[in-house]
């Protein structure tokens, strides 16, 4: 049965009062939950091809893997994943249900129809999707190049609590932007950092014009520094961070050298804080407004931007050009075309057809280790086992 023949059986056994409310006893209640579940799993199995459902369930296998030999081997006590992304690790054809969840009560109550369900969900799945397995991947390569870095000697010293959190974006409360780990080699110290430049929070109109840039800033993948370095907010510079000795990014798709990415921006000055609040309560209130089935509720703030298509081996250039790295690497689970990797070699070491292949990535972890130094930390004589800044008036102690 498709899930229109599903949604029609279903549809005619609700029955829906005014303001849009479903009228259920606690028997058809029960009915209703179970069915809207087997309404989710038809549209699901209908729209989603299952060979794409066996290779996500392949790469949580690879991912999982890593992450147990990495616990296994000292290296880490657990990583934090993204309430999104452990949802979709944990079980990615439940997750996909999930997402479908709001969309489906919409359309049992007559809030939302057929067709706009269907558009809807459909544009859903495949976000969703695609995604979690760019972010499962990259995250992959993370802590493979972490694995490699810790191996004949090395620790990660940052976080003291051996959880590492993957998390990708936010605001960064603090008012600066601190690694994700920070790892001892033979030769010395190196600092991680993913996705990167990322907002930092304020308070009024003043502070927001300070740190705009962080909002509008491009964001690589990976940026490693040599050196312990807590911080690399730099609002003196633009883009305003300090400049990373390596970039790193990574592809996940087959045609990725063929797709465009839209870059957006503004061409007036920094938004103000009342506009961005404005903002907010737009978002608000359109939410509100799409629960309860009012029409027409709509806030509105002009704003002035501007979008600029470029290929995603150009984007890797603007990468390059924007934060002038020492090395600037791509990371490709595909073999990369001869043509675009002649052109990206001018200016980028190129690691392609990686796969899930460990091995592959230890030499993007030797030429990330080349950058590593002391950053003047000196074991502590109180703090066995840890590292201290040498300054006599700051100490940062990392416990390993």
């Amino acid at each position: 049965m498709s899930w229109q023949e599903f949604y029609r059986s279903l549809k005619r056994k609700l029955r829906v009062r005014g303001r849009n409310v479903l009228d259920l006893t606690a028997r058809q209640r029960e009915f209703f939950i179970n069915a809207t579940e087997e309404l989710r799993e038809a549209f699901i199995s209908e729209k989603v091809p299952e060979q794409e459902l066996q290779e996500a369930e392949e790469w949580i296998g690879e991912f999982n893997r890593l992450v147990s030999s990495l616990k296994e081997g000292g290296v880490l006590r657990d990583v934090i994943l993204t309430r999104e992304l452990r949802s979709f690790v944990e079980d990615p054809r439940t997750h996909l249900r999930k997402k479908l969840f709001n969309y489906t009560f919409e359309l049992l109550t007559g809030v939302r129809g057929p067709m706009s369900y269907e558009r809807t969900c459909e544009a859903a799945l495949t976000t969703s999707l695609r995604t979690n397995m760019r972010t499962l991947y990259q995250t992959w390569v993370f802590l493979t190049l972490l694995k490699h870095l810790t191996s004949g000697g090395g620790r990660m010293v940052y976080p003291q609590h051996g959880f590492l959190s993957v998390e990708r974006s936010g605001m960064q409360r603090l008012g600066m932007i601190p690694p994700n780990c920070i790892v001892e080699t033979l030769e010395g110290f190196v600092s991680l950092f993913v996705e990167v430049p990322r907002p930092i929070c304020w308070e009024d109109g003043g502070d927001l014009s300070r740190v705009w840039n962080l909002y509008t800033a491009l964001r690589p993948d990976f940026m490693a520094y040599g050196g312990p370095v807590m911080d690399i907010v730099d609002l003196e510079r633009n883009p305003p961070i300090k400049r990373p000795n390596v970039v790193i990014d990574v592809k996940e798709l087959e045609d990725w050298s063929k797709r465009v990415r839209e870059l957006r921006g503004r061409l007036s000055e920094p938004i103000s804080a009342e506009d961005w609040r404005f903002l907010w309560i737009k978002g608000l209130v359109e939410g509100l407004g799409r629960t309860i089935g009012a029409e027409g509720v709509r806030v509105r703030v002009g704003r002035k931007t501007y979008s600029m298509r470029v290929g995603e081996p150009e984007l890797l250039r603007i990468y390059w050009s924007i934060y002038q790295p020492d090395e600037m690497v791509l990371i490709s689970r595909a073999k990369v075309p001869q043509e675009v990797r002649s052109e990206l070699e001018d200016f980028c070491r190129v690691y392609d057809g990686v796969g899930f292949d460990v091995d592959a990535l230890k030499e993007v972890a030797e030429q990330v280790e080349k950058h590593a130094s002391g950053g003047g930390w000196t074991r502590s004589p109180r703090w066995p086992g840890s590292w201290a800044s040498g300054s006599s008036t700051e100490k940062v102690y990392v416990v390993a």
